[in-house]
């Protein structure tokens, strides 16, 4: 995750840390006063479930968290599963290899090689995603009918005789992906030596080893934030809170892939307030970091940081999606079907939904009768 710490560390980045004014009330670390803290008792939700909701009535939260529904897909499935670890992988072997090129250019007196360096940290890199992808993935659910697939029978139920083609294509956007992340480290490296990052802040000396170092390690990931002293029930999410990266102990994000959506920022606002409660500092900006791959090309289609400033309007509003979260898994009845079927399309629950899987066709899984629900289908 590269970009993610010289995004957040760089100098002329500041914009990241400015004061934001926040309710009192509103902060994660907030006590008797609170407005955040749910019910004694809740049973939670995950942080991405209480946000990542694409049915304007909470159908897709019911079915998935009470029914307990799966929607196998490569992107969820797979894309979504590995990732994340890579990223995580390239990040360690990178600074491995980078520490080994500045204290070998020290000890010798001779410039770093970035040649080198990018070299060797794709190489091994790659090595670590074929492994990831091709030998260490198992499916992450637990529906009968793919928990025991191997990797290529999954992509066969997937994609049919296509399936071959959709793991190299994968293997190839992930590739491409740690290539993306190693330039920019290495152009960010070769700006640090210049001395010609942000403000000048960076001198031509040997200190911008030490600068571009102490930036980039300042990043954390695989952090849980709950614990037995700060249970995650105290605001109605489940345990295992566990953002994909810390940075400084000021700044908290998530990864995501596939196309941005708007409910990233729930996700990310989740976190943020989590990280005040568990950290018992001011959080007041949140990231997403959104990887889209192209499986047809075999590309990086998008790569974008998208910067959540967690004010009061965001947090009022994570409230208000946790609070109908919530009462929806408490109401012991499906939500009707919605009125408006603009994005039934993109939600992965639309052919436990709709016959065929095409909104607006006979609805599935009869609605309880409500004069929200919709007749679209139906004689």
């Amino acid at each position: 995750m590269f970009s993610v710490a010289i995004e957040l560390g760089a100098v002329g980045t500041l914009r990241h840390y400015r004061p934001l004014p926040v309710s009192p009330d509103l902060r994660g670390y907030a006590g008797e006063q609170s407005q955040i803290r749910a019910a004694v008792g809740t049973e939670g939700v995950s942080i991405t479930g209480l946000s990542a909701r694409y049915c304007p009535t909470g159908r897709d939260i019911y079915l998935e968290k009470v029914l307990k529904l799966e929607t196998p897909s490569w992107p969820r499935s797979v894309i979504g599963k590995v990732v994340d670890p890579v990223l995580v992988d390239l990040h360690t072997i990178g600074m491995d290899q980078l520490d080994d090129a500045f204290e070998k250019s020290v000890r010798t007196g001779r410039a770093v090689s970035f040649r080198d360096l990018e070299t060797n940290i794709i190489t091994a890199a790659e090595d670590a995603a074929r492994r990831r992808l091709l030998s260490e993935w198992t499916y992450p659910g637990k529906h009968p009918d793919f928990r025991n697939l191997t990797l290529d029978d999954f992509a066969e139920r997937m994609a049919g005789e296509g399936g071959a083609d959709l793991i190299a294509n994968t293997l190839a956007a992930i590739v491409d992906l740690i290539r993306h992340e190693t330039k920019l480290l290495i152009a960010y490296l070769r700006r640090c030596r210049r001395g010609r990052f942000g403000l000048g802040y960076f001198t031509p000396s040997s200190n911008w080893m030490a600068e571009a170092r102490a930036a980039l390690t300042r990043l954390q990931t695989g952090v849980t934030l709950d614990n037995k002293r700060y249970p995650a029930r105290v605001f109605g999410v489940r345990n295992g809170v566990c953002p994909d990266f810390l940075y400084a102990v000021t700044l908290v994000g998530d990864l995501k892939t596939g196309p941005y959506e708007q409910f990233h920022e729930g996700v990310a606002i989740g976190y943020a307030i989590f990280a005040e409660f568990a950290l018992a500092r001011r959080i007041n900006t949140a990231f997403i970091l959104s990887i889209d791959l192209d499986l047809t090309a075999g590309k990086l289609r998008s790569h974008r940081i998208y910067r959540i400033r967690a004010d009061d309007q965001q947090r009022q509003r994570w409230i208000t999606q946790r609070d109908s979260a919530l009462t929806i898994l408490r109401s012991g009845s499906v939500p009707p079907h919605p009125s408006d079927l603009q994005r039934c399309s993109r939600c992965p629950y639309s052919h436990h939904c709709w016959e065929g899987g095409y909104p607006g066709t006979t609805p599935l899984l009869p609605a309880p009768h409500s004069p929200a629900a919709s007749t679209a289908g139906l004689p």
